[in-house]
């Protein structure tokens, strides 16, 4: 299909990129940080990549938001979720620093905007990868207007990123943090999402997470 002649084309140039360090999220949830060739063009908080693997001889590609922000050492993050059957997730687990992947250049328009505007950032799952990039990128350039960044997950040890986002909460008065654990509270319902429009609608969204949820929010705002 489309999907895979897309992401078969934007691997075709792919570059090595060695793996330095691995760190485990969540039970599930695992961080690679990576050192890409100088010749890797670079990325932009929100893009993705492509990574490209070869499981049983034959390469399988599979596209990670980068989960961190740009950096001066050049160095990249992906935070894979390892969901029961995922033959990439997978096969990652297996990796030890010193190993080499390759990625494809980064792609993608998922952005938080230039200037220093009011923003809502709302993810669910793993979905929050590429907004804790943004979130990241958002605080390394001091923006000063309100981050409302909400984030909905099972619970707090399903929460992906959970130690950097209370230390980001703690000493940044732009941020407002709100956490959502579905296994108490239910799953975000569109009532709640309303009201969460309702106050904070003018902003500007950045939205990711399963599409009923993307869907709920967008009719919301409307």
């Amino acid at each position: 299909g489309v999907g895979k002649w897309l992401i078969e084309s934007i691997s075709r140039r792919d570059y090595p990129a060695r793996l330095l360090e691995v760190i485990d999220e969540t039970a599930d949830t695992r961080s690679y940080w990576l050192q890409p060739v100088a010749r890797w063009p670079g990325h932009r908080a929100g893009q993705h990549v492509v990574v490209e693997v070869e499981i049983d001889g034959r390469r399988v590609h599979r596209s990670f938001s980068l989960s961190a922000p740009p950096r001066a050492d050049g160095r990249v993050r992906i935070t894979v979720k390892s969901a029961p059957g995922a033959r990439v997730g997978g096969w990652m687990r297996q990796l030890r620093p010193g190993d080499v992947m390759r990625l494809s250049a980064p792609h993608g328009d998922f952005c938080a905007p230039d200037g220093d505007a009011p923003l809502l950032l709302l993810s669910a799952g793993s979905g929050i990868t590429p907004l804790m990039a943004i979130l990241e990128d958002l605080h390394a350039r001091g923006h000063g207007a309100p981050v409302a960044f909400v984030h909905s997950c099972r619970g707090p040890q399903d929460l992906i990123f959970g130690a950097r986002l209370q230390e980001l909460a703690a000493g940044w008065p732009a941020l407002d943090l709100r956490l959502h654990f579905s296994a108490q509270a239910g799953r975000l319902d569109a009532g709640q999402l309303s009201a969460l429009a309702a106050e904070l609608g003018y902003r500007e969204a950045l939205v990711c997470g399963p599409r009923p949820l993307v869907d709920t929010l967008t009719q919301a705002y409307r």
